[in-house]
């Protein structure tokens, strides 16, 4: 009976050695794996730190290139509100001139009258028309000074937002 035990003991004694080898070999395993997931979870916070640090930077362009839109959408604004008062002032230009040409005309068709009738009634009338046409092409006068004076205005404050964007 005492060889069976030593033969049991014997076997006892393999079989743990076998159990330690098994302990030793999945402790080593899980060592591996316990490095392996510390370095997958460092890796996971830096990609979210970098995916936070690019959502920002989006974020960030997008306000900038809201803020050029908006810029961009002004100075064409600008620029139309720019043509129209250009066109305006062209037009005016143009209806002055004739108004001009119109009152000559019709101040020489008076003085051709006056002189013909040489009377003082139609002297009177010829010096209302000439204090009606002068009136005219100084309203007229005036109202291009202050398309003019808009224009530079305009002008000024789009150079001076150039200026302030750049």
């Amino acid at each position: 009976m005492i060889k069976l035990n030593c033969v049991h003991l014997d076997m006892l004694m393999d079989d743990f050695s076998l159990l330690e080898q098994k302990i030793a070999e999945v402790n080593g395993k899980n060592n591996i794996f316990e490095i392996m997931l510390e370095d997958a979870s460092r890796q996971m916070k830096f990609y979210q730190t970098k995916e936070k640090s690019l959502i920002e930077e989006r974020d960030s362009l997008l306000v900038t290139v809201n803020r050029l839109q908006q810029t961009l959408q002004e100075q064409c604004n600008l620029r139309v509100e720019n043509e129209r008062l250009k066109s305006e002032m062209a037009s005016l230009k143009q209806h002055n001139e004739r108004a001009a040409e119109d009152g000559k005309a019709e101040l020489q068709r008076l003085i051709v009258w006056c002189e013909a009738s040489q009377s003082s009634e139609y002297s009177s009338k010829l010096q209302f028309f000439q204090e009606e046409k002068n009136k005219e092409i100084a309203v007229l006068r005036q109202r291009i000074k202050e398309l003019e004076e808009n224009q530079r205005v305009s002008v000024f404050s789009d150079s001076r937002l150039k200026k302030r964007k750049i």
